[in-house]
């Protein structure tokens, strides 16, 4: 937990106490506690928002990194098919061993 999130609880906890609204409490009374606690709440919860919306960026830039490393792979694979498919067409005799190594 971050101070700022730890700050916000220790918040919630004082205005909970503050406000002691209970079963002899006023619908006002419950009310105003209420609008105490809104802001902090909505606070709190930018928090986790914003860690997701990170995790998510870091998560868009990884799909990406891997979606290029997968289309290096796929040219590399097609460039040594053709390779191949030349050799073969010349009457080059090609070892299986020399293959599996690239």
């Amino acid at each position: 937990m971050s101070k700022e999130e730890v700050k916000l609880r220790e918040r919630i906890k004082e205005l909970r106490k503050k406000s002691k609204v209970g079963k002899r409490s006023t619908i006002q009374e419950y009310i105003e506690a209420l609008t105490e606690l809104i802001p902090i709440l909505e606070k709190l919860r930018e928090i986790p928002q914003r860690d997701l919306e990170f995790a998510e960026k870091k998560l868009d830039d990884l799909q990406k990194r891997i979606k290029t490393i997968d289309d290096e792979i796929t040219l590399a694979r097609g460039e040594q098919t053709k390779y191949y498919t030349l050799k073969l067409e010349r009457g080059e005799k090609t070892r299986l061993g020399e293959i599996e190594k690239k």
